[in-house]
Formats: structure tokens, C-alpha cells, sequence
């Protein structure tokens, strides 16, 4: 028997691959001849493949116009840890603050300019009733609790104090939805993350989240650029907080985000939780349907306390 070598082999090999290939192609087109099997799923493939380029076409023109940008790029920490990775706290998520200040910075040379007013949101674990924000002040600019709402929403989230409402389970959307701002493409913020890390850190069961929202004018905010956030007095341990903006060329004439313009806001990875300093919020808050329950419970056993006396005192004689 006579062995091949093995390069004579594969050279066989590719040789009879070529000849059916060239059986299989158009004259001078590399497309496969009409009519046969290989043809018809070779035609099915041009079709996706010509397919899928317009729809990454079509997606980068409506990417353009439907503008969200890096979510991460509103960063929020302290004075020693004020970019990226931060100060996680929360495995690697989450920038431990201490309770009087905080630093938002625009992560990116490059990023835009920010419109006023920048938004800052500060959700506070287990309050009961409205909240009453302390003052600030800024390194750079003017901040107030509450302020106009110029972004576009369905209804005004919070009042002329900063209130927001109470941030439960029971709204399934991010903190942002909750106060009625424009997607930031950041759902990230949303309850169960924020009470998963408020247990794993802080050892508080957060049923609620108080929240409140400062408007900050005139900070200058661009690419790499930072704001510090100096509180009057002592925020409570267990804080969140996250901020929200739009870019200057994204806004209409009465400074509000245009259904077009680019928004930012702050991943859960990157928002920030007081973890020093302030007091320390009540550990749990009992549920308002559970307190009803409870008293329903109590008359029921106050009702039939009566009827045992009678029953005692029958069965006595």
C-alpha cells in the first residue's frame, strides 16, 4: 500500500474543497448558483446580514436623536475618593460618604456642559411623613431644596420644600421614574437594590425611602469637572444619593430637556450612602397595611372579651 504524505494529502483535500465550492458559485460572482439548497440558505444569510446592517444603521441615527449618554458619568463620592473606582462600599458598588458633604463630578474629558438647574436626589431609609431637607451649600454655584421643575413630566414630583414622596417596593421603576424625570438610563436605582445594600451596609430593613430633591444653578458642570455639597446639618446614615442633568444643547427655550436631549444621571455603581456621621434612622418601619391589620386584630380580641366574662360566669353556677 502506498501512504501519501501528509502535505500531498490536505493539498488533495483543499483541492476537492475548491472544485465543489466552484461547482457550487455563479460564473465570477463568489454567490451561489440559483436553485440549489446551499443557494437558497446562502441567499437567506446575505439577506440577514444585509438585514442586520440597516437595523444597526437605523439604530445609530435614532441613538443619536433619542439621546442617553454614558449613565455613569454623574459620579458621586466624597472629597477623597471624588472619581472613579470611588470608595465602594457595597462590594464593588456604591461610594461610602460621610453625612455633611458630598462631591458630584462629571466623569469624562470631553462630556458636555450641563444646563441648570443640575439635580441632586437624596433618598433617606424609614422616614415617617415629609421630609424637611437641610440647606446647602456649593463650592461652585447656588443650591435650594425643591426649586422649579423645568424637566419634562407627566405631573410635578416634589414639592416647593424638595418632597418627593415615599419610595417603596411598590413602585417598580428606578428613583428617577419615581420623581417623574426622563429614563437617565439609569434603572439600576431602583428600591431593591438600594434596600439590598442599605441591610448589607448599614444594617437597616428600609421599607421606605423618603426623597428629596435639590435644584443646583450655576455650577459651571462639564467634562471632569466637580461640585462639593456642603449640608447644614447631618444627613441620616443610610442616605442614597444621585444626581440628574441635561446637556446644554439638549434643552429648549424654557430650559427644560427636550423629548431629544441628552440626559445624565448615576448608576446605582456609582451613587453614593452615607455611612458616617448622621444619626442613625429607625431600623425598621412597620407597613401601614400590617399596623391596620394589627388594630383590626385587637378589636376583634377586645370584641369577644365580653362574651368570655359571660361564658365564665355561666359556667361558675
Amino acid at each position: 500500500m502506498i501512504r501519501h504524505s501528509s502535505t500531498h494529502t490536505r493539498a488533495n483535500r483543499l483541492a476537492a474543497i475548491a472544485s465543489a465550492r466552484a461547482r457550487s458559485l455563479g460564473p465570477a460572482t463568489g454567490f451561489p448558483r440559483a436553485g440549489s439548497l446551499r443557494a437558497r440558505s446562502a441567499g437567506t444569510g446575505w439577506w440577514l446580514l444585509l438585514l442586520l446592517l440597516a437595523g444597526l444603521i437605523g439604530w445609530s441615527g435614532s441613538a443619536k436623536a433619542g439621546a442617553i449618554l454614558d449613565p455613569e458619568v454623574l459620579f458621586l463620592g466624597d472629597s477623597s475618593c471624588a472619581a472613579p473606582p470611588g470608595c465602594p462600599v457595597y462590594g464593588s458598588e456604591v461610594n461610602g460618604v460621610g453625612a455633611s458633604s458630598l462631591t458630584i463630578t462629571e466623569n469624562g474629558s470631553g462630556q458636555p456642559t450641563l444646563a441648570n438647574p443640575l439635580l441632586l436626589i437624596v433618598g433617606i431609609p424609614n422616614t415617617t411623613g415629609a421630609l424637611s431637607l437641610p440647606g446647602i451649600t456649593l463650592s461652585a454655584g447656588i443650591g435650594v431644596a425643591g426649586g422649579p421643575d423645568v424637566y419634562p413630566t407627566t405631573t410635578t414630583k416634589w414639592d416647593s420644600n424638595g418632597y418627593a414622596g415615599a419610595y417603596t417596593a411598590g413602585f417598580k421603576g428606578s428613583v428617577y421614574d419615581f420623581v417623574g424625570l426622563q429614563d437617565s438610563g439609569s434603572a439600576s436605582e431602583s428600591f431593591t437594590n438600594w434596600s439590598a445594600a442599605e441591610l448589607a451596609v448599614n444594617g437597616i430593613t428600609a421599607n421606605r425611602f423618603g426623597i428629596g430633591v435639590y435644584s443646583l444653578t450655576g455650577t459651571g458642570m462639564t467634562g471632569d469637572g466637580s461640585v462639593t455639597v456642603d449640608f447644614a446639618s447631618a444627613l441620616p446614615v443610610g442616605t442614597f444619593a444621585v444626581a440628574y442633568g441635561c446637556e446644554t444643547g439638549g434643552t429648549d427655550s424654557n430650559g427644560a430637556c427636550s423629548p431629544g436631549g441628552n440626559v445624565f444621571g448615576t448608576p446605582f455603581t456609582q451613587s453614593a450612602m452615607v455611612t458616617t456621621g448622621g444619626r442613625v434612622p429607625p431600623q425598621s418601619i412597620p407597613d401601614p397595611g400590617s399596623l391596620v391589620l394589627l388594630a383590626t386584630s385587637l378589636g376583634l380580641l377586645k370584641g369577644t372579651a365580653p362574651w368570655r366574662a359571660r361564658r365564665k360566669g355561666k359556667s361558675s353556677h
